[in-house]
């Protein structure tokens, strides 16, 4: 099985900054949204690193010593773009699309991402909220996200928050659920091209309430 170390990483070395971009890289290679945007780039994921070590929580999973698995995770209080220090890292490296696709994200996006507001408590702000977890490829089904969702549960529970995520596959969903949650919302992402259409969960464990 191995060793497996759950870790909150602050001050990351050059060589684990580089490989946590490789694990998001090589984790979403196949994200189907990431891929219409053209945002499966280092420099997207180096922004999303970026802002999370400003003021969020930045998880690795260890196995045997070497990282295969992070998380970008905004405690209670927090979210993502929610400062101007933040939104300026994002606006650096924000890939450049096309109308078509800035159409697709208002008209087919956007209006599901609204229905993060359904997670209790007033929306993402509200709990333990996921926004990017990947597994690098090599070290998938060897328990390193479930280890990493244990840890934000423990937080939870703790805190008597919750943790939330939304999520675009329905095998991503099903290991979800083996882990405590459940659907808030489930909708259809359509990509307006050969690629069809693809599910999109808002999902909410409640481990930290009576």
């Amino acid at each position: 099985m191995g060793d497996i170390n759950v870790r909150l990483l602050q001050n990351p070395t050059d060589q684990e900054f580089e490989r946590i971009l490789d694990v998001y890289q090589e984790g979403f290679v196949h994200d189907q949204i990431l891929n219409v945007l053209g945002a499966n780039t280092r420099d997207f994921f180096r922004s999303r690193v970026q802002a999370a070590l400003v003021d969020l929580q930045l998880w690795v999973v260890e196995l045997d010593g070497e990282i295969g698995s992070v998380g970008i995770v905004s405690p209670p209080g927090k979210d993502l773009w929610d400062t101007e220090e933040k939104t300026k890292i994002r606006e650096t490296v924000s890939p450049k699309i096309s109308p078509t696709i800035k159409q697709w994200l208002d008209t087919e996006l956007e209006p599901l991402h609204k229905n993060r507001s359904l997670i209790p408590g007033g929306g993402p702000e509200a709990v333990y909220y996921v926004h990017l977890v990947s597994t690098h490829p090599s070290f998938q089904k060897k328990g390193l996200g479930t280890a990493l969702l244990g840890k934000l549960e423990e937080l939870a529970r703790r805190d008597g928050s919750r943790v939330a995520l939304e999520t675009h596959t329905d095998g991503a969903a099903s290991m979800y659920r083996k882990n405590g949650f459940r659907t808030l919302f489930k909708g259809v992402v359509d990509f307006k091209s050969e690629l069809g259409t693809g599910p999109y969960y808002v999902m909410v464990n409640d481990c930290g309430l009576p």
